[in-house]
């Protein structure tokens, strides 16, 4: 049994398909709906709430308004329907509300559950869409912690993003949930923590009212085999420290196949974080059978990820030669080609993920960051600006893709005024306290010798973040082109001030110093 990180969990899959208003956040927390006058008699069975097309009332609402305002996205092959969050921008609101959103909210149904009492866990299943290295987590109604101390938006670890471009399954095991509607009127949020949107396809919620429901413990004398099924049933449920356990005494029983390992390292790497474990695991499934090419492949996107891109590079390597039309080793060779400063190599391998998978989003990411235009010939901008078009389809307002497009217009094609509307863009598209854009669109105010517009980008960013002295060291260069000698001096020590004793910018401190000399 091959399962690979987007399958790992084969869990009750439920797809967003409506927006309930739950009110703008910011609301009073105690301003709750009442306590319901008939609330089910809970027993030892799990109580199961849901949300999908063929339950849009069984109990498990999605918010909006304020900051969590959500969108639809159509993803996947076949094609399908998922919610994506803000990530900080500004989306559509059934109120016309302009508030930057970052959040997905929900409310469980009162005549479900509604004051969890303490003896009881609550189990939050999320199926995610893995694009992306950024984090997320759940903020929910808890019975105390939290920033406040009295248990709501308590925040769960974070779950981090692997960049498989595969639909995964996060489990979240609460001893503590209170789901009282504290939330601002709701029981718990997807956080996208502001570093990479979230694209959601399902979200189950089960209340496990005894620890039976929860995880039994291994009995003594099974077989390594069952030990081995009964991992796997762990696994599909989420439940992966116990299943590693179960994996582990399935060993020591004597059983071993390459697919445990693999499972076993699938556990380590996706929930617990634990790398060298999920490394390990994968060099006993290969040294096993070396013929799955899955095995190559994971393990060389998390050798990237955990700074080894020689292995990477040859895991990967082997991997496509198993199948050269994996979108996802193409990326994640990428990714390490980049690394090595194999630039050439890098956009090439990017390049082909976006022509084998065009419909995924995050495979014109990785080509925007690998890209670096002054190193590629105009042949590799060309291809650039054409996948860059089809990027900006799924995603017009990512001011990452607008600020290449402006380097290849204005490096490659001298198309000046073509350069500056993409910046414009940038700028416009940029998340809040995104200072780069701001720097981008200066320099190329520089290149363009328009140093007074500059000056305006510069001080924008200064305004935002006062601890970057290269950005005192530029807007001083223009103030000096423009004949305003005493702010150019006023940047200029600021700049030395900020650079005292760091050997990085001694060259630059002699020029600066030399100027101020002489003025």
């Amino acid at each position: 049994m091959i399962i690979g990180l987007s399958t790992l969990i084969g869990i009750v899959g439920v797809v967003l398909t409506q927006v309930i208003d739950l009110g703008q956040p910011g609301s009073d927390p105690e301003s709750t709906q009442p306590s319901p006058t008939s609330p089910p008699s809970l027993t030892s069975d799990a109580v199961e709430v849901v949300f999908d097309p063929d339950h849009t009332s069984n109990g498990l609402y999605l918010g909006s308004g304020g900051d969590v305002d959500t969108e639809i996205v159509i993803v996947g092959e076949p094609e399908e329907q998922a919610w994506r969050t803000g990530n900080g921008r500004i989306l559509p609101s059934p109120d016309g509300n302009s508030v930057e959103d970052s959040y997905m909210e929900f409310q469980i149904d009162d005549d479900y559950f509604y004051r969890v009492s303490s003896d009881s866990q609550a189990r939050i299943e999320i199926e995610y869409l893995d694009e992306g290295t950024d984090e997320f987590n759940v903020q929910y109604d808890a019975e105390s912690g939290g920033p406040y101390g009295n248990g709501i938006l308590k925040d769960t670890d974070f779950i981090a993003k692997t960049d498989s471009g595969d639909f995964k399954t996060a489990v979240l095991t609460l001893d503590d949930a209170y789901f009282a509607n504290r939330n601002n009127g709701a029981d718990f949020r997807i956080n996208d923590n502001s570093d990479g949107a979230e694209t959601i396809r399902s979200v189950t919620v089960t209340l496990l009212t005894s620890t039976s429901d929860i995880y039994a413990s291994p009995q003594t004398g099974m077989s390594g085999e069952e030990y081995y099924e009964q991992a796997n049933s762990l696994l599909s449920q989420g439940k992966s420290a116990e299943a590693i356990e179960y994996f582990d005494r399935a060993l020591d029983a004597g059983f071993e196949n390459a697919d445990l390992h693999h499972l076993k390292a699938v556990a380590n790497h996706l929930i617990l974080g634990n790398f060298d474990a999920a490394i390990e695991g994968w060099t006993a499934a290969i040294d096993l059978d070396g013929s799955i090419q899955e095995y190559w492949r994971e393990r060389g996107i998390l050798k990237s990820q955990t700074g080894d891109p020689n292995g990477a590079l040859d895991d990967l390597n082997r991997a496509l030669e198993f199948n050269p039309n994996d979108p996802i080793a193409y990326r994640g060779r990428s990714i390490a080609y980049s690394e090595l400063g194999e630039v050439e190599a890098a956009i090439d391998d990017a390049i082909k993920a976006a022509r084998i998978e065009p419909h995924i989003l995050d495979n014109y990411l990785t080509l925007t960051a690998v890209y670096r235009i002054n190193e590629s010939p105009p042949r590799q901008a060309e291809v650039a600006m054409e996948l860059l078009e089809k990027a900006i389809e799924f995603d017009p307002t990512n001011p990452d893709f607008r600020f290449l497009r402006g380097e290849i217009y204005f490096f490659e094609w001298g198309d000046e005024l073509n350069a500056q509307k993409e910046f414009d863009f940038a700028i416009q598209y940029a998340s809040p306290g995104d200072v780069s854009p701001y720097n981008n669109r200066a320099l190329f105010y520089v290149w363009t010798g328009q140093c007074a517009l500059a000056v305006e980008d510069y001080t924008r960013s200064i305004e935002m973040v006062q601890d970057n002295p290269w950005v005192y060291q530029e807007r001083g260069d223009c103030y000096a082109e423009l004949g305003e000698d005493d702010l150019a001096r006023y940047d200029y020590e600021t700049f030395l001030i900020m650079t005292e004793g760091n050997q990085e910018f001694d060259d630059l401190r002699q020029i600066v110093q030399s100027w101020i000399d002489t003025h």
